[in-house]
């Protein structure tokens, strides 16, 4: 019985690891990357060395988490016909595919997708260590994966458009208030803007007394911040 919870809780904790680590590595961005360089940099360069070789980071879990599943429902079912006879196997397995379902799949790749910053920098290491298990593996993965993403490279890259929706999209969450919004937004879209469209008419320019101080330009032409 001892045999059996045992092998139960390796394959869905193992499983329930390596889908935490999946959905986090699958969450972070560059310009997160780019910051945790400044304020963590030995992390920061392994988070980036992991997503620049992202094959070789999610070969190392899909890995782990096949052998977890695979092994573990073979060592629990071998254990269960052991324990409570072969008519018991049906049951065990129907119980372990929900356990895998809800504990190891559904929750901890909601967990990695929501807190996927407060567990990034342990998740780099956890990562580290899956890619040195597993490395044989890995280089017989690599061979066809990268045939794959051959000619790929630019798959991950940010376009304009993308960049505007991710600006505005941070406008409404608070992270950057309107006028920073606006000025960001003006100086992508500077390449469709013709000279003529930005020109102020003669007729509504005005001087400014050059010995005026910009407290009292604020206070006399407050018109002008508006």
């Amino acid at each position: 019985m001892e045999l059996l919870l045992l092998f139960f809780l390796l394959s869905v904790g193992i499983s329930f690891i390596c889908s935490v680590l999946e959905s986090v590595l699958l969450s972070i961005n560059m310009s997160y990357v780019a910051v945790l360089e400044k304020e963590r940099p030995s992390v920061g360069k392994l988070l980036r060395l992991q997503k620049e070789n992202i094959n070789k980071s999610i070969a190392s879990i899909l890995i782990l988490n096949t052998i977890a599943n695979t092994l573990g429902a073979a060592a629990v079912g071998a254990q269960a016909s052991e324990v409570f006879g072969n008519d018991a196997v049906v049951v065990v397995s129907v119980v372990l595919t929900f356990a895998i379902l809800f504990l190891s799949e559904i929750i901890p790749k909601t967990i990695g997708a929501i807190y996927w910053k407060q567990l990034a920098p342990l998740a780099a290491y956890f990562i580290r260590i899956f890619i040195w298990m597993t490395y044989p593996i890995i280089l017989t993965t690599l061979a066809v994966t990268n045939k794959i993403s051959k000619g790929k490279d630019d798959a991950h890259t940010l376009t304009k458009e993308e960049l505007l929706e991710s600006m505005l999209m941070s406008e409404d969450e608070g992270v950057i208030d309107e006028k920073e919004s606006d000025v960001i937004e003006n100086m992508l879209n500077l390449d469709n803007i013709k000279v003529s469209e930005v020109l102020t008419p003669r007729s509504v320019v005005f001087a400014l007394d050059e010995n005026m101080s910009v407290k009292e330009v604020i206070a006399k032409e407050d018109a002008i911040f508006k």
